[in-house]
């Protein structure tokens, strides 16, 4: 509602009358939208008198939303339970079994692809805002004490948009650095992060992003999770404004902290030290008899709350409880600790070689749905026919790596003499592996058969003409050559059979570029 106001605000006379501190204020407030707090939200609804857009009525203040879906299971469906809102806990939970698959060597990640579910206020904008999604995420496990990475030099020179939160909260714009600047002054948190916003970079570039269009933007401070030690959404421009299509996040240990805590387990890795140290361990020894007969159920928990106290902790509870009781207070209660209760305070001093701790992570994490619309919108052109005709054909220019069909086979005419030729064609490329589409519909003309396929992105167009036929009966099987048109320019060339699998394979995986091979390899003529 604040982002509708001011943008149809920012368009008035009364924004233009205003000094430029103000007008930079309105942007800001415009680009941090869903990250101010309830009294902030509140005074800024005040400050501008908005309003109901439907009834002209005064609103409530803003209230807390659960973004979770909550559901009851269990035969008299009194358990609660929540739909995830994200797939990387299914990792995290996990972690014991992916680390043992690994020899407990770090770093190491996982990777996993599924749907999640949030309680979203208003869905609307297509694939943008819905209450079920697709998401893949990465969990990049890693040493917070290390978090360079051995690949980072594969990245390091590439230059990206960033918009760092210090630009956004002083009104400048988007500035473009390289990835190893970025890290060396500290825009970016740390090698392992930078190496994974590179590699996120040559995604976007290479499924077909408008690399004029996305940018990384950081985390303001008072949107980052609490736990999270950096933070980068890849963002792309789209009719709806700039959108997240991913992040990319440094969450430090907090979920493997917080499974271990609710689990009553250790979720630790193993560091070599350089030097063997000494080190004491401090535990309190309990008289299990005595506290089962005086705490019964409750004697289990406060053993495992001893446990995870300090050594300091426990010796100084140690020396009050030989003079008085001590109270203890835990989830479950208030409980008095009496002398009886602890058989001895255990001091253990050893060498060691090594040192346990809880392994940080880096989570890219991509919102399928959301990259997916706005690579089509990127993507989407229109371009007249003719200077006759100015109407516009639409046409889809996604790259061929990705396009769901690679190629069209074509006819020029309707003669039964173009089948066999159409149908020798469609096994060749189905043996190079190559996805194809077959119109051998009569009487439709070559323009708008080339249409048809633009319309659905296919890249390539390989078309089936008198001299195709000719060729054939004159030379042979293998002999012969056809059209091969390229969607995007509209140019075409000729090319042998013999030859015509090997350039479309080479052309869909990126290894030659259309300008490449045209008017190079094979001979070119523009379209008539």
């Amino acid at each position: 509602m604040l982002e509708n106001h001011l943008e149809k605000f920012i368009k008035t006379d009364d924004y233009l009358k205003l000094e430029e501190e103000k007008r930079q204020l309105v942007k800001y407030q415009l680009n941090a939208a869903d990250t101010f707090d309830i009294p902030e939200l509140t005074k800024i609804f005040n400050d501008y008198g908005i309003k109901s857009p439907t009834t002209g009525n005064e609103l409530n203040p803003p209230v807390k939303f659960n973004l979770m879906f909550k559901a009851d299971i269990g035969p008299g469906g009194n358990i609660p339970a929540y739909l995830r809102p994200e797939t990387a806990q299914g990792i995290f939970v996990n972690y014991p079994r992916l680390s043992a698959f690994n020899n407990g060597k770090l770093p190491f990640a996982c990777a996993q692809i599924g749907h999640a579910f949030r309680n979203e206020i208003s869905p609307r904008a297509g694939l943008l805002r819905v209450r079920e999604f697709q998401m893949a995420e990465i969990e990049h496990f890693l040493d917070p004490a290390d978090k360079s990475h051995p690949k980072f030099k594969s990245v390091e020179n590439i230059v990206i948009p960033v918009w760092p939160k210090l630009e956004q909260t002083t009104g400048k714009s988007v500035k473009k650095i390289s990835i190893r600047e970025a890290v060396k002054n500290g825009v970016i948190d740390n090698e392992s992060l930078g190496y994974f916003i590179g590699r996120i970079w040559l995604y976007a570039v290479a499924i077909g992003l408008d690399e004029e269009r996305i940018r990384f933007r950081q985390h303001m401070e008072n949107e980052m999770a609490h736990y999270a030690c950096d933070c980068w959404d890849l963002e792309g421009q789209t009719s709806y404004g700039w959108i997240e299509l991913l992040g990319c996040a440094d969450r430090s240990a907090y979920d493997l902290n917080q499974h271990a805590k609710a689990t009553n387990t250790k979720i630790i890795a193993k560091r070599k030290l350089k030097e063997p140290k000494e080190v004491t361990t401090v535990s309190m020894v309990a008289n299990k008899k005595v506290m089962g007969k005086d705490f019964k159920k409750q004697a289990g928990e406060i053993q495992s709350y001893l446990a995870g106290l300090e050594a300091s902790e426990l010796e100084t509870m140690f020396e009050k409880l030989q003079v008085e009781d001590v109270d203890l207070k835990i989830s479950s209660g208030e409980f008095k600790l009496r002398k009886d209760h602890i058989t001895k305070l255990d001091k253990v001093t050893k060498k060691v070689h090594e040192e346990d701790y809880v392994p940080s992570v880096i989570e890219p994490s991509f919102g399928i749905g959301r990259i997916f619309y706005c690579l089509l919108e990127q993507s989407f052109g229109l371009r007249e026919q003719s200077e006759e005709d100015k109407s516009s054909r639409v046409f889809f220019k996604i790259k061929p790596v990705i396009a769901p069909y690679k190629c069209s086979v074509l006819r020029l005419l309707g003669k039964p003499e173009y089948d066999p030729l159409m149908k020798q064609i469609s096994a060749l490329l189905k043996n190079a592996g190559l996805s194809h589409k077959v119109d051998d519909v009569r009487g439709i003309s070559i323009g708008k058969r080339y249409a048809r396929t633009d319309e659905i992105a296919v890249p390539f167009g390989i078309t089936v003409d008198g001299e195709s036929v000719e060729e054939s009966q004159e030379k042979g099987d293998n002999n012969w050559s056809v059209t091969v048109r390229e969607r995007d320019s509209m140019l075409q060339i000729r090319v042998p059979i013999n030859k015509l699998s090997d350039l479309l394979v080479s052309l869909c995986t990126g290894e030659k570029k259309w300008q490449d091979i045209y008017d190079k390899e094979f001979k070119a003529y523009l379209p008539k």
